[in-house]
């Protein structure tokens, strides 16, 4: 591995040349461990490229623990999702039914104004 500096960061390079990155292991055997990597690693372009841990494995109770914690909150995560989502269709609902009701006060106030003019010609007669 070669090291490239820049004027704030150093960038780290692998021997064939690509950036190395760094990534997250979502795997149950590695969750959320993280890793650097060579970007043409996930490529498979040559032969040989830089990988190495930058976290420490975790313990064991961690790696039970933490996949059903991360599916629980995918889970979590889908329902608010779908509740926004619900959220939404429901103020479109409420808009459609305020102008509605604002089309339907209209109405009443003309029929109002009507029976009240109808009252008056009955008045006189």
């Amino acid at each position: 591995m070669s090291q490239s500096s820049g004027s704030r960061n150093t960038w780290k390079l692998c021997d064939c040349g690509g950036a190395i990155k760094r990534w997250t292991s979502w795997t149950y055997s590695n969750p959320v461990r993280r890793f650097e990597a060579c970007e043409n690693n996930r490529k498979n372009i040559g032969k040989a490229h830089y990988w190495e841990w930058v976290d420490e494995e975790i313990c064991p109770r961690g790696k039970e623990v933490l996949p059903r914690l991360l599916r629980r909150i995918r889970g979590m995560e889908q329902e608010l999702n779908q509740i926004e989502e619900d959220n939404e269709g429901l103020k479109d609902k409420l808009r459609v039914i305020e102008q509605e009701n604002k089309e339907l006060k209209a109405i009443i106030g003309r029929l109002g104004r009507q029976k009240m003019k109808m009252d008056e010609k009955i008045m006189v007669y």
